[in-house]
């Protein structure tokens, strides 16, 4: 039977990970339930190297347990889970995975290749999409109270979410906007073909940039550069953390923001979802992989193989425009 200590091991490491989507949550507490009542440790500080090694050779006989992927897969979320058990205690980083890895060169090489690949990707279908849309329009109709400007926090949460789905932009790329990014009067903004571009600074591994913001989101831009004015906002960040602050937009409180606003679309999932959804959208209406590169500043090609790599399922969630 299962110990309680793996779960909890198991709901600390999940809850710490506050961008985990509750899909990809769930899938993750399966491929662990099945390890740990397999495990003969009866605590996760007892797993070693050839506790992980018989559950993988106990999977030899599934369809899963025959994929390079999958073992890597179950191997890293055994090592994650261990490593942040570990470091909650105090203790030294477990050695289990690496001495499991010493003598197995496949299950290294697998585990590198999915490092490169990352998880699988998540992005809204289309049913999804036109709620969350229909959603993030409706301001300041559903936010203004009788006689009163809407609140400026609405206006924010708002327009910054429809950027991460109408622009590509990161959740980085949100917080780190300056206001004159979207100007209107002047360079920083060009409008061209129904479209405005914002300037993006350089972040982490995404390169400086141009996005460009898709036409149904540019109404919900203007009408926040207008509050922005209006209610004296005074800041140097296009979404700033407080109102009267040079205080920057904290990343739990902007991908809370985020998360409220796709929940009451029906959405569970990192704001991650957004970029990843304008990235495929893109694609599937006939942008060069060259061109979609460039707007989300991605400079690694393995980034831009997986969108092309899951364009066919992504349009198969969609239907023609």
């Amino acid at each position: 039977m299962q110990n309680e200590t793996f779960k909890a091991a198991f709901r600390s490491w999940a809850d710490s990970n506050f961008g985990l989507a509750k899909a990809s949550r769930e899938v993750y507490e399966s491929i662990w339930n099945a390890f740990s009542e397999f495990s003969r440790a009866r605590t996760p500080t007892q797993v070693d190297a050839a506790d992980i090694a018989g559950y993988l050779e106990s999977r030899a006989d599934s369809p899963e347990g025959l994929t390079p992927r999958y073992q890597a897969r179950v191997v890293m979320l055994i090592d994650k889970v261990l490593s942040h058990e570990a470091q909650v205690a105090g203790r030294k980083s477990p050695k289990a995975v690496r001495e499991l890895l010493r003598n197995n060169a496949a299950l290294r090489t697998a585990m590198s290749r999915h490092r490169c690949d990352g998880p699988d990707l998540e992005y809204l279908d289309q049913p999804q999409f036109e709620r969350l849309v229909e959603v993030l329009l409706a301001w300041p109709r559903d936010s203004a109270r009788p006689g009163r400007q809407p609140r400026w926090q609405d206006a924010r949460d708002r327009t910054s979410t429809a950027l991460l789905l109408a622009a590509g932009l990161s959740p980085t790329d949100i917080r780190s906007l300056h206001w004159r990014a979207a100007a209107r009067d002047g360079p920083p903004a060009t409008a061209f073909d129904g479209t405005r571009s914002l300037r993006v600074p350089k972040n982490g591994r995404l390169a400086r940039r141009t996005a460009r913001i898709d036409a149904w989101a540019i109404p919900l831009l203007d009408d926040w550069l207008d509050l922005f004015e209006a209610q004296s906002v005074d800041s140097d960040w296009l979404f700033p953390g407080r109102k009267q602050s040079a205080v920057a937009w904290s990343k739990m409180a902007q991908y809370e923001s985020a998360r409220d606003i796709m929940k009451a679309a029906g959405i569970e999932g990192s704001s991650f979802m957004l970029r990843h959804t304008w990235a495929l959208k893109t694609l599937a209406e006939g942008a060069a992989e060259s061109e979609v590169a460039r707007r989300l500043g991605v400079l690694d090609d393995e980034v831009m193989a997986r969108y092309c790599d899951e364009l066919a399922e992504f349009r198969s969630r969609w239907q023609p425009s």
